[in-house]
C-alpha cells in the first residue's frame, strides 16, 4: 500500500505489534486485522451474522435491547472500517479504531492537519509507555521495527533523515532500522 499512496517519497514504516495487543482500555482505541473480502463475502458474512442471531434468539434477548445495539453498532463500525477489496490480501494490515464521540480518551489528542490540501481532525496516541494504564512498547525505539525508503530519487536523503530522527528518538543503532526497496510501483 505505500507503493501506491506514499507519493513521490513514500516511505513504509514497520511497526512491533506489542501496544496493539496490550491488555489496556486507556485510548477506547482498537485495533483490527483488515478482512479482504468482495462483496459475495461480504454477503456470507451478514447471512451467518444472521443465522447466528436467529438461533441464539434466547440468549440475545437476555442480553438486554441497548447491549444489543451496542454489539450490533460495534460490528458495523468495525466493519466498515475493516474491509478491503481482496486484491490487497498480500499488505496484511491493522487498523486502529477509535470514535471520541462514543468514548473519548483523556490519552489521545486531536489537532487540525491538512493532509493533500484537505483539512481534517487527526488523533494522536502518545508514543510513549503508560505503565498505569498497561501499555507497553510504544516508544519508537520499541515501537519502529524497521522503515522501509520506497524507490525514488531521494532514498538517501530520505534514510539519512529518518536514521537522525531515530538517533533523536533514542534508537541504539538506527541505522540498522532503514532499509531502501528497489521494488517499483506496479
Amino acid at each position: 500500500m505505500w507503493r501506491a499512496y506514499g507519493g513521490d517519497c513514500s516511505v513504509a514504516l514497520v511497526m512491533n505489534n506489542t501496544p496493539f495487543f496490550a491488555d489496556t482500555d486507556i485510548f477506547h482505541a482498537y485495533s483490527y486485522p483488515v478482512s479482504y473480502q468482495n462483496a459475495e463475502d461480504f454477503s456470507i458474512v451478514l447471512s451467518k451474522l444472521t443465522a447466528r442471531i436467529k438461533n441464539e434468539s434466547k440468549f440475545i434477548k437476555g442480553l438486554g435491547k441497548q447491549l444489543t445495539i451496542s454489539y450490533l453498532f460495534d460490528f458495523f463500525k468495525t466493519t466498515t472500517s475493516c474491509v478491503k477489496h481482496p486484491g490487497f490480501k498480500e499488505e496484511l494490515e491493522w487498523r486502529i479504531a477509535y470514535n471520541p464521540k462514543v468514548k473519548k480518551s483523556d490519552y489521545i489528542t486531536s489537532s487540525t492537519e491538512t493532509i493533500n490540501g484537505i483539512p481534517q481532525e487527526i488523533h494522536k496516541i502518545p508514543l510513549k509507555d503508560i505503565p498505569e494504564g498497561n501499555f507497553y512498547g510504544a516508544t519508537i525505539p520499541d515501537l519502529i521495527n524497521k522503515i522501509i525508503i520506497g524507490p525514488n530519487d531521494h532514498q538517501q536523503i530520505l534514510g539519512q533523515t529518518f536514521e537522525k530522527l531515530l538517533e533523536e528518538a533514542g534508537c541504539k543503532n538506527p541505522n540498522a532500522k532503514i532499509h531502501y526497496s528497489g521494488i517499483p510501483l506496479r
